[in-house]
């Protein structure tokens, strides 16, 4: 009696859901339950840059005998664990599909279900593509093609956001010291550098400090 192998595609958010994927041995098919759609691709759209997103499959041995089922993506963006499953008469298995964006440009791949026994294999696309603005605040990765946002899973951080100085945050993007609010090249006394007043750019240490004016310009304590 021959073995009969099922996988089974759960929800994913965006994509299609609850298809089945039947393979007999000796016949490899592809077939979709009524009313799912297209069944031989599984999307995992809007990955946001460096992280990564998943979907549950489920491999299902409907016949009689045992199943030695090897998966394999051609595509290192996409993984599957585990990578091999061994399958009991009526057995399943969940098999988790994972992207990882190390790009942006959108990712196509296929995951092989090749069963022993006759050397079927059932072919599943798989589709993946990268969100270059996963806080939403109209700016792109830094990563991204003219992107310049230097934090993007933080909406209050971009070009042009309110500085919020000594806090550690570099709330604009422009990449100076967060401990230098008058941009001269110092830290302030106040978050453990040497710049007296961090407030004018004109006074810090190394500074021209002319006698006489009551401003210790260069820091060293003393006028002049």
């Amino acid at each position: 009696m021959r073995a009969v192998l099922l996988v089974v595609l759960l929800s994913v958010a965006c994509g299609p859901q609850a298809h089945v994927y039947p393979s007999r041995i000796g016949r490899p098919e592809l077939s979709c339950e009524p009313d799912t759609g297209a069944c031989d691709v599984l999307d995992i759209h809007d990955v946001p840059f460096g992280r990564e997103a998943s979907a549950t499959v489920v491999l299902h041995n409907a016949g009689y005998g045992v199943l030695h089922v090897d998966l394999d993506s051609n595509d290192e963006r996409f993984a599957v664990t585990p990578g091999e499953a061994l399958l009991d008469a009526h057995a399943s298995r969940d098999l988790v599909v994972t992207y990882t964006p190390t790009d942006f440009d959108p990712a196509a791949a296929v995951l092989e279900v090749a069963h022993d026994g006759s050397g079927g294999v059932v072919s599943l696309d798989l589709h993946g593509t990268t969100d270059d603005d996963a806080d939403d605040d109209g700016y792109r990765n830094e990563a991204a093609p003219e992107g310049d946002d230097c934090n993007d899973f933080n909406a209050s951080v971009h070009p042009g956001a309110e500085e919020t100085w000594y806090d550690g945050v570099d709330q604009d993007c422009s990449g100076g010291s967060d401990d230098d609010a008058d941009g001269d090249g110092c830290d302030a006394i106040t978050a453990g550098g040497d710049d007296c007043d961090d407030s004018d750019p004109d006074i810090h240490p190394g500074a021209d400090d002319p006698k006489g004016d009551g401003i210790d310009q260069d820091c060293d304590g003393s006028d002049g």
